[in-house]
């Protein structure tokens, strides 16, 4: 068989390393063209490209009881085709596909994975001295939640202020419903012809001051948070009054 068929353009071609593969497969590289043999001895990328397939072929197990059509040119025609180089060829392209993608796309996935870190980042990091106003924005102080806590209204005693109690009922002089007072807090009303108590409530219905007493006023000794508060003018047998006030 004419080795020409094997080489071009100074290379071993397609079937010429199909071939040498083949020759390695079947321990048959003695029966291969001495050309061939020795132009692989000289040529680094022909011995490169025999290597890449036959490591490719590595996983491929040949029944060496089958007669190759090269090396048993008896048994076979010659251009019957050389059966398994069709397949090196295939897969060889394939690989070369692969490879050529890999290398010319490889950098161009780095680099817009790259591209797409840097659009992920700030274009302006923020710095831990220079954090914007919200973040900046300290939370709210126990005592600014305590002060929230202490005007919400109480349901059951706002609903008391609003009563219409006897045709007696005591006249309020001050504070009058909602004020706004200060500490220490008076409060007076219009002299009532029995003993008087009065009661003083947080806004959660928790009883502060309690006293009675026979006059017309009362001040406070206690010194209230800032909060909403209520209070009762009551007599041992009725209620006279409830009223409300906001200590600023």
């Amino acid at each position: 068989m004419k080795t020409n068929i094997f080489l071009s353009r100074n290379h071993l071609n397609e079937n010429g390393i199909a071939l040498y593969v083949d020759a390695i497969k079947l321990e048959q590289i003695d029966k291969l063209p001495a050309a061939i043999v020795h132009h692989v001895e000289q040529c680094e990328e022909c011995k490169m490209q025999i290597m890449e397939v036959a490591e490719l072929m590595a996983g491929q197990e040949y029944d060496k009881t089958v007669k190759h059509p090269f090396f048993n040119p008896k048994e076979y025609p010659v251009y019957s085709g050389i059966y398994r180089i069709a397949a090196v060829l295939v897969i060889a392209a394939f690989i070369g596909t692969i490879y050529y993608f890999l290398a010319n796309k490889m950098p161009e996935t780095i680099q817009n994975k790259q591209s797409l870190v840097i659009e992920q980042q700030p274009r302006n990091p923020v710095l831990t001295d220079s954090l914007p106003v919200e973040q900046k924005r300290s939370p709210a102080k126990p005592t600014d939640n305590l002060i929230a806590a202490n005007v919400e209204s109480s349901p059951n005693l706002d609903d008391l202020v609003q009563t219409q109690f006897r045709s007696t009922t005591i006249e309020i002089i001050s504070p009058e419903i909602g004020a706004i007072v200060q500490n220490p807090v008076t409060f007076r009303w219009k002299q009532y012809e029995k003993r008087i108590t009065i009661k003083i409530l947080s806004n959660k219905e928790l009883t502060l001051v309690s006293s009675t007493l026979s006059g017309d006023s009362f001040t406070t000794t206690k010194k209230f948070a800032p909060g909403l508060y209520y209070w009762k003018l009551e007599t041992t047998d009725e209620l006279l009054f409830v009223g409300k006030f906001l200590v600023k």
